[in-house]
C-alpha cells in the first residue's frame, strides 16, 4: 500500500485491534482509480469476534438511487474486492456467485431492488474473478474451505456480524459450509441452482447434468484470452447453453463485458473446478439450525431439479420454490422469488450494527 488515510465516510468503522490476530482497520488506500477503503483481516474465528457492538434502530428501506460503496479485504495475502449497497445500519445480505463468476453475476438492479425491503447487499469477487486476486490458470491453491473463509472476511469488512447468505450453484455450496461451520454468522440461507455436493460426479441418488449441456461444452472452443471480444463472446455462449426457455443475451451480454473489463486474468477463472476437494458435507445438512430456502429452476440442465428436492429433504426448517423454465441462471423473473424470501427472513426491528 502507497498511502493509507483516514477519511470521513458511511462504511463501517473498526479500530484495529493488534494485541489478537484480527487486525481490522478503517484504512483507505489512495488509488489511480480513487480512494478505495482497506480492511486487513487475518486469522479470524468466531472466538475472537467482536460481539458487542452497538444496537442501533433499523432505519427505513432505502429510496431513491443507490451508489455502492467499494472496499478491499486483504485476507493472508489474498485480496478480495467488494461493494456494499443500501444503509450500513440495515441487516446484512451477502451474495456469492457460482463457479468462476464475478459480482457481476447479482445485477446492480438485483442489488438496488433488494435495498428497497430494507437490507444492504453485499457483493463481492470470489478469488480467482474480477479484481481479487488469482492464480495460474490450472493451478488453484486453495480449497472450497477458503472461499468460505473468505465470505467471513467480506461479512468483517462490512461489520456485519450477522447475514442472510444467498447462494448460487458453488455459491450455495459455500453458503452451505457457512451455516454448518459458523452458524452464529447466519441469519438465513437462500440456495439458488445448487446441490449438496461440490464439483466431481453427482452422488448416484442424485440426477448428473444433461448429456445435450456435456455435449455443446465439447463442441465450445476456448477463446482468445488476450482477446477481450473473443472471451466476452465465449461467456454469453456458456451462458446460453445453461439457460432455459428463454434467453436474454443482451442482458447477459452486457454482464459478462462488464466482467471481462474488470478481470485481472479471465482465463484463471476456469480454476475453480480444480480446487482441491473438501470433506464432504451433505450428511451433515440435518444440523442446519438457519432458516433455509431452496429456488430452482425446472429446466436447469446442469444441476437438474432433483437435486434441489433432495437437498430441501435433508435441510430441517426449509421452504423449496421451483420456478418453471429457469435453467442455470438467474434471469430478473426469478427475483422476484428471491427477494421475496429474503423479505420472509427478516425479524422485525432486527439489524447488523457496524461493530464499534
Amino acid at each position: 500500500i502507497d498511502v493509507i488515510m483516514p477519511i470521513k465516510s458511511d462504511f463501517p468503522r473498526t479500530a484495529c485491534r493488534r494485541e489478537t490476530e484480527i487486525v481490522r482497520c478503517d484504512l483507505w488506500h489512495m488509488r489511480e482509480d480513487g480512494i478505495r477503503p482497506i480492511v486487513v483481516s487475518e486469522g479470524l474465528s468466531d472466538r475472537q469476534r467482536p460481539v458487542n457492538g452497538e444496537i442501533m434502530n433499523t432505519p427505513a428501506a432505502h429510496e431513491g438511487p443507490v451508489t455502492p460503496t467499494p472496499f478491499t479485504v486483504i485476507r493472508g495475502g489474498t485480496h478480495l474486492e467488494g461493494e456494499c449497497w443500501g444503509d450500513s445500519r440495515h441487516p446484512a445480505v451477502l451474495l456469492i456467485a457460482g463457479t468462476s463468476c464475478t459480482r457481476d453475476w447479482w445485477p446492480s438492479e438485483l442489488c438496488e431492488r433488494l435495498t428497497r425491503i430494507g437490507v444492504r447487499a453485499i457483493r463481492y469477487d470470489q478469488r480467482d474473478t474480477g479484481a481479487s486476486s488469482t492464480w495460474p490458470a490450472g493451478a488453484p491453491a486453495y480449497a472450497l474451505t477458503d472461499l468460505a473463509d473468505d465470505a467471513l472476511a467480506i461479512l468483517d469488512a462490512a461489520g456485519a456480524e450477522r447475514a442472510h447468505i444467498v447462494g448460487f450453484s458453488q455459491g450455495g455450496w459455500v453458503a452451505q459450509i457457512l451455516g454448518l461451520d459458523h452458524p452464529r454468522r447466519v441469519e438465513s440461507l437462500t440456495l439458488v441452482s445448487t446441490r449438496p455436493t461440490e464439483h466431481g460426479p453427482a452422488d448416484p441418488d442424485l440426477p448428473d447434468l444433461d448429456p445435450k449441456l456435456l455435449a455443446a461444452w465439447s463442441e465450445m472452443p476456448e477463446p482468445d484470452w488476450n482477446d477481450s471480444r473473443d472471451v466476452i463472446d465465449s461467456y454469453v455462449e456458456g451462458e446460453r447453453v445453461l439457460a432455459g426457455d428463454s434467453f436474454d443475451e443482451n442482458s447477459v451480454r452486457a454482464m459478462c463485458t462488464a466482467a471481462v473489463a474488470r478481470s485481472r486474468s479471465p482465463q484463471s477463472a476456469g480454476n475453480h473446478p480444480l480446487m482441491q476437494p473438501r470433506e464432504r458435507w451433505r450428511e451433515r445438512l440435518g444440523t442446519l439450525l438457519a432458516p433455509t430456502t431452496v429456488i430452482h429452476g425446472t429446466a436447469d440442465p446442469l444441476f437438474p431439479a432433483g437435486n434441489a428436492r433432495a437437498l430441501a429433504a435433508s435441510i430441517p426448517n426449509v421452504s423449496l420454490r421451483l420456478v418453471d423454465g429457469v435453467g442455470h441462471e438467474l434471469p430478473s423473473r426469478v427475483w422476484d422469488t428471491l427477494v421475496d424470501s429474503i423479505r420472509g427472513r427478516l425479524r422485525p426491528g432486527s439489524n447488523d450494527a457496524p461493530v464499534p
